[in-house]
């Protein structure tokens, strides 16, 4: 009876969706937290908007990208 449902593919599937899902709607950890003790200063709020959801919260162009790059402690 629980055979079709508890199939690998079934699972899969599920687990697919599910992280689909959670990619479109839950917000990215912080680099901070997935990388302890990294010095990310400005570079983690960079990253953050380069994965923000909605496409005009994130940085328009690689050359807004890079000045802020270059804004960075030690930046070229």
């Amino acid at each position: 009876l629980h055979t079709p449902f508890y199939s690998p593919e079934n699972l899969t599937a599920f687990v697919r969706r599910s992280v689909m899902r959670q990619h479109a709607s839950a917000a990215p950890p912080r680099p901070s937290r997935v990388a302890p003790g990294l010095e990310l200063a400005g570079l983690e709020e960079l990253i953050l908007g380069l994965l923000e959801k909605d496409p005009a919260s994130r940085p328009q162009t690689a050359r807004e990208v890079l000045g802020r790059l270059e804004g960075l402690d030690g930046g070229a």
